[in-house]
């Protein structure tokens, strides 16, 4: 592969960005879910 342009770069980040909340939201969803509350928790431990 060559070199990549900022453009080019700005979209593979952004993509691999999109993914990493696509995999928390999901996370966040399976937990509620449960009967979990994720911010309540991260709140409680600070």
């Amino acid at each position: 592969m060559g070199k990549l342009t900022l453009p080019q770069l700005e979209r593979h980040l952004f993509s691999a960005a999109d993914i990493l909340r696509g995999k928390v939201e999901a996370k966040r969803s399976l937990l509620e879910a449960h009967g979990f509350n994720p911010t309540r928790i991260l709140v409680e431990r600070n």
